[in-house]
């Protein structure tokens, strides 16, 4: 009798463990529930390095050197002619977003270097307001607030959806030149000169589309 419910006992405990052991199956659904946030790149020539804030709640987002959201999520990547596209993977929901973009071009005679910063889903209110400093975007395209700032649609992430910011060329809004890759090292001065010549900087010519894939 007593080799039963030592037997039965044993048996008991190795079903719980078994038990405790299996897959919960709302938890299973809860990592299918995500999609994708992407930059893409229409550029042949040139670099892209991207940075982004991304969060949900906009409380504890003042300005752009004062946003520390307790959901803040970021996020670094690169786009280049071989590499055309970015994925960063998100739960489903809606979020908002700060990136910063800079691109760097060294083509023959034609040397550029570039950045852009997009706020996703809203802009800082000028004047600055410290009780409501967010002026939320409503519209599903973007718009130009400065020569190199842009204001896009918030975020939306759906199931297996993907959320794509296209980065292509546009008119050039505005440009200067810059010798300042002169003062290279010495045994690369002359190179850098003969390659470059001028250096196009802050050239703003990125366009950004947005593109919504269910």
């Amino acid at each position: 009798m007593l080799r039963f419910f030592l037997l039965a006992g044993c048996i008991l405990i190795f079903s719980c463990i078994f038990q405790s052991a299996k897959p919960n199956e709302s938890s299973v659904l809860n990592e299918n529930e995500y999609g994708y946030f992407r930059y893409k790149t229409a550029f042949y020539d040139g670099n892209f390095r991207i940075h982004s804030k991304l969060f949900q709640g906009s409380d504890k987002c003042f300005s752009d050197f004062d946003c520390n959201p307790k959901d803040l999520l970021t996020e670094s990547g690169h786009l280049s002619p071989t590499q055309v596209s970015f994925p960063i993977k998100l739960d489903v929901g809606s979020y908002y977003a700060i990136s910063k973009i800079w691109y760097v071009e060294a083509s023959f005679l034609n040397c550029k270097e570039s950045n852009l910063k997009i706020y996703h889903g809203f802009k800082f209110k000028e004047p600055f307001d410290p009780f409501q400093p967010l002026d939320l975007y409503q519209n599903d395209f973007c718009e130009w607030i400065g020569a190199n700032q842009i204001v896009c649609p918030k975020i939306e992430i759906t199931k297996k959806g993907i959320f794509e910011i296209e980065l292509k060329s546009g008119a050039t809004r505005s440009n200067q030149y810059s010798v300042r890759h002169w003062m290279a090292p010495f045994f690369l001065t002359p190179i850098a000169i003969l390659y470059c010549a001028l250096l196009s900087e802050s050239v703003d010519f990125i366009d950004v589309k947005v593109n919504r894939y269910e």
